[in-house]
């Protein structure tokens, strides 16, 4: 009887688990199936609902996140009911954006155990390379981009390629010394990771993405010097240094190999910049940059026309309104904002963004207490924060929160940040248990969930 107890309490990780890695094989190579893996890990934790919500009801940001789903939804409502001619793309923007929300499924999967983690992270990885091999144009390829000087986008976009692309290079730096390990391969192991870093330093540079590039310029040395300060000792540090020093120069030189195409990239920025120091809107160039200035100055009096709660998630303000910026070069309107923020505000004001900024500031709290307690490591922590980093850069010049690929990278990297908090909360809820057990019963051994080795799992106890 207790044996059947068991599996009946357990079956819900384990399905769980197995659709949380097709969810992270299918973030870019299949969407549609990466869609129907997060309907089923609905699905399935509603089935595991009370030990769901138990755990979910303890944490801040379970309950910041709640509050921003009530508050997105009745917006999207009141938004269709008060414009009547918007009220389809007021549902269909509602469902986008609710789908951002779900984070939470696959931090219940993933537990925050290392191992599942570690699973995720290898799955997702591998999917990013399935992707890449099977979208790409690889004629196009060899003739454009390699015998050519034009950009590649990998199958996806320019924005999507270098940011997945990217993540996965602040995870090799974080994940440096595990990767190459302390063994005696490690000197058979270190130049070929060095080998893959190089090889996604050059598919990073061939994609030419400004927001990705600039923003890794600042965040991979910070990571280095991070992890090399984080070495527990000299010799581990001057092994960190020599690792680094390889991989930066390796990095230096396919810049300078592709300068060129660089240069041209920020010679446009440059122009821009200088046009903007005027202060007058009509005397910024026509540059990728420039346009984004349109947008801004028109998104900020779209904002200002209803500032507290927004038009509703659905209103695309670069072509919902007549006014809306004409792009001089296709002589349509522009597909958004250009920038995540301010598409937040204008469609949310400042109720939602104040509401998404109290979520966001409830995952990195409660990442740092997990953190504090011993319950996740000091890599995975830098590799999470600085690849939330890189994804908020890249918002400050783009928009793709509700584009499908990069909506699940949301959902997935958002999800492996609150994974620990939930592991936390989870196995001081069941170590809270076990003392009221001991106190009610001295034959119950008393067990300290904050000392000594972390369970690899959640433990999952039948209801009462």
């Amino acid at each position: 009887m207790g044996h059947q107890l068991a599996n009946k309490v357990d079956w819900p990780s384990r399905v769980g688990l197995s659709l949380t890695v097709l969810f992270a094989l299918f973030l870019v190579a299949g969407t549609s199936i990466a869609l129907s893996a997060l309907g089923f890990m609905l699905i399935v934790a509603l089935a595991d609902g009370h030990q769901f919500v138990a755990v979910l009801r303890r944490s801040p940001s379970a309950w910041a996140a709640l509050a921003l789903f009530v508050y997105v939804a009745a917006r999207g409502v009141a938004g269709a009911f008060l414009h009547p001619a918007w009220a389809d793309l007021q549902y269909e923007g509602l469902w986008d954006w609710l789908l951002l929300l779900l984070f939470p499924l696959v931090a219940w999967f993933v537990q925050g155990s290392e191992r599942r983690v570690r699973i995720i992270l290898i799955t997702a990885l591998l999917g990013l390379v399935i992707a890449i091999a099977r979208l790409t144009d690889w004629s196009h390829f060899l003739h454009d981009v390699w015998f050519g000087s034009k950009r590649a986008d990998w199958g996806m976009t320019y924005l999507q390629s270098a940011l997945f692309l990217g993540t996965v290079l602040l995870g090799w730096i974080a994940f440096a010394e595990r990767l190459i390990g302390a063994d005696r391969w490690r000197w058979l192991r270190g130049p070929g990771w060095l080998l893959f870093a190089g090889l996604l330093c050059e598919m990073i540079v061939l994609t030419q993405s400004r927001a990705v590039l600039m923003s890794l310029v600042v965040l991979a040395p910070a990571l280095v010097i991070v992890k090399i300060w984080l070495q527990s000792t000299r010799q581990k540090r001057m092994v960190a240094v020599s690792v680094f020093v390889v991989f930066i120069a390796v990095a230096v030189a396919l810049i300078f190999a592709h300068r060129g195409s660089v240069e041209n990239r920020l010679h446009g920025t440059a122009k821009t910049l200088h046009g903007m120091q005027t202060l007058q809107l009509d005397q910024v160039p026509k540059t990728s940059l420039g346009k984004r200035m349109y947008l801004y100055n028109f998104g900020g009096h779209r904002w200002l026309d209803k500032p507290v709660f927004g038009w509703g998630p659905g209103i695309e303000a670069a072509t919902v309104f007549a006014d809306a910026p004409i792009d001089p070069k296709t002589n349509a309107h522009f597909p958004d904002l250009h920038n995540g923020y301010l598409e937040v505000l204008v469609r949310f004001g400042v109720v939602g963004f104040l509401l998404s900024l109290t979520m966001t500031g409830c995952l990195l709290i409660g990442l740092y207490r997990a953190w504090q307690r011993g319950f996740v490591r000091t890599d995975m922590v830098a590799f999470l924060t600085f690849s939330s980093i890189l994804g908020a850069l890249v918002n400050l010049t783009n928009f793709r929160l509700v584009h499908m690929a990069y909506r699940f990278y949301v959902i997935f990297l958002v999800g492996l940040v609150f994974a620990h908090e939930l592991r936390m909360l989870a196995t001081t809820q069941q170590t809270a248990s076990q003392d009221d057990a001991a106190a009610s019963d001295p034959s119950v051994p008393i067990k300290n969930a904050t000392g000594g080795q972390q369970p690899d799992e959640i433990t999952r106890t039948p209801d009462a």
